[in-house]
């Protein structure tokens, strides 16, 4: 299938030249790493010997292949807007007049490792460098929060967040002085008209391109903001992006009084909301930073 796209494209190409006057060929364009961003549908081409008017085309195997928009354009970078951010394999063409090359780009999870080649022959020893200066000398270690026990909190991120590693990722903590922040309230979205099942946090959509994006309640991707309203348990959007199609609104309060469920319709880009106790590390303020 591999083969039978890049022919296609070729052929496609070819038949354009027929119908033109031949333009005078250029370099082959080099590509040397591809970036595709699914949160801005935006793909990075870095390179060489890239024609200011070069065009760029994806498809997948047996597919359609779709010409990009490109956004700027130089000798070694191109910066594109995809047509799709759906998982999978697509093969990127990047076409200088009369010259072109092409290169696998996944997106989304990869699939397992093919088998070990052969090892290749031992290239020959270079020569030994010359012995570099002497680097300045490395700054000390980062700030952390401990409590009144000396238990670490976490490594400070701002004056408000700490992170830290729970359920294998990083994630940030509201502090203060006096403690964990509380939120009064928490909103959890369900799939379900009863509020049962599955919790998600809601995520926000940006203007025209309609790609779901962390908003307040995932900061940033390093370090997924976590919030909590009794100081013990926290949620933290983790996982995917997901759309629901039924609504269902769950709130929980810090003042203790019972969940409500608002049962609604429509669709809205969400995350799993993922949690974790920390009350058997009994956190006891005030909290103070130290190096």
């Amino acid at each position: 299938m591999r083969k039978s796209l890049a022919i296609t494209m070729v052929a496609l190409f070819a038949c354009t030249l027929i119908g033109n006057a031949a333009p005078k060929k250029g370099p082959t364009p080099v590509i040397t790493k591809v970036v595709a961003d699914v949160w801005t549908a935006t793909v990075f081409i870095e390179g060489q010997d890239f024609d200011l008017n070069a065009k760029v085309s994806w498809g997948r195997d047996g597919g359609a292949i779709d010409e990009l928009v490109v956004l700027s354009i130089s000798d070694s970078l191109i910066t594109a807007v995809l047509t799709t951010t759906l998982p999978g394999t697509y093969l990127l063409l990047v076409q200088n007049p009369g010259k072109q090359t092409f290169m696998d780009v996944t997106i989304g999870a990869v699939g397992p490792a093919g088998p070990q080649g052969i090892q290749g022959l031992q290239g020959p020893m270079g020569p030994t460098g010359q012995q570099g200066p002497v680097g300045p000398a490395g700054a000390d270690g980062g700030l952390r929060v401990l409590d009144a026990l000396d238990q670490e909190v976490g490594v400070v991120l701002s004056s408000t967040l700490v992170a830290r590693f729970v359920n294998n990722r990083w994630v940030s903590l509201p502090v203060l002085e006096t403690g964990f922040h509380k939120v009064g309230g928490i909103t959890f979205m369900h799939d379900t008209s009863d509020c049962s099942g599955t919790r998600y946090l809601p995520a926000t959509l940006p203007g025209p391109l309609q790609l779901p994006i962390p908003g307040f309640y995932a900061a940033d991707y390093l370090s997924r903001e976590a919030q909590t309203v009794d100081g013990v348990t926290f949620f933290y959007p983790s996982g995917s992006f997901v759309q629901i199609t039924q609504i269902a609104r769950e709130d929980i309060f810090a003042s203790g009084a019972p969940p409500t469920c608002h049962f609604g319709t429509g669709g809205e880009f969400v995350l799993v909301a993922g949690s974790f106790d920390l009350s058997a590390f009994a956190f006891l303020p005030p909290f103070r930073i130290v190096r």
